[in-house]
């Protein structure tokens, strides 16, 4: 059993037992009614990886001419002969490392069978975040019941169905920064400061939340992220390369001129 820290009783094992249970179970119902899914969002990411492998790396960070509203041109062929006549994509918008991190995973996935991988691990993770939000809040309502109506919630609210619909790492970034908050607070700064570090080299936005650290006076938890990050920073350099950097860079440039 697992001992709050304000003193509230333990919960019981066989509660954080049920929630995992329920996490499960909406895992495999939100799994099947998405199964081979075409995930626009998420095939950007497979894209990113399939052109890397294929020494096309010039073309990862290609657009429409007001950057939304569909793909670059030059995606058009590659993707029908990914995903068909219909397969469509979102830009990358992401930084070059995880195109490289992606693209021995297109040689063994198809694109579907790769969304329905990630559609599995991010439905987890959302369940799992219920838990975490549980451990940060502290309510008095038990760990089940909480991811009970958690899910409950999920599945009748809009822009939830769309993240799925999407398989959006969006989702990814969200539960690393809920973690990386709850575990700061809940004395792991080490692990805060590492997971707001993954966080940030996804998407860059979960920098903000370095703000909590500082209010918190969190050193060890910002040493952590600024180390973390680093290393990320340096891995991507050094695999990636110079160039893809500062095509990225650009990319970023013309997504916030197009809003």
């Amino acid at each position: 059993m697992r001992q709050s820290q304000d003193g509230a009783p333990p919960e019981p094992l066989s509660a954080q037992v049920l929630a995992f249970v329920v996490v499960g179970l909406w895992t495999a119902i939100n799994a099947v009614g998405l199964w081979n899914n075409w995930a626009e969002d998420l095939a950007a990411v497979y894209m990113a990886g399939w052109l890397w492998d294929h020494g096309q790396a010039g073309l990862i960070y290609a657009a429409p001419e007001h950057f939304f509203g569909g793909q670059a041109e030059s995606w058009t062929p590659i993707l029908n002969a990914i995903g068909g006549p219909s397969a469509t994509a979102f830009p990358y918008v992401y930084p070059p490392l995880w195109a490289v991190v992606v693209a021995p995973l297109t040689r063994i996935l198809s694109a579907t069978a790769f969304f329905n991988a990630m559609l599995v691990l991010q439905t987890a993770l959302l369940g799992y975040g219920l838990v975490v939000s549980h451990r940060l809040v502290r309510p008095p309502l038990a760990v089940w019941k909480w991811v009970v109506v958690g899910c409950a919630l999920f599945q009748i609210t809009v822009p939830f169905v769309t993240a799925m619909k999407q398989c959006q790492p969006s989702i990814l970034v969200a539960i690393l920064t809920l973690l990386a908050v709850e575990r700061s607070v809940n004395g792991a700064p080490r692990r805060a400061g590492a997971y707001l570090a993954l966080a940030a080299a996804i998407k860059l936005t979960p920098v903000l939340f370095v703000l909590i650290f500082l209010q918190r006076r969190d050193w060890t938890a910002l040493r952590w992220f600024a180390g973390v990050g680093l290393a990320l920073g340096g891995a991507s350099l050094a695999l990636a390369g110079v160039p893809s950097h500062l095509e990225f860079l650009y990319s970023l440039r013309l997504t916030c001129s197009s809003m």
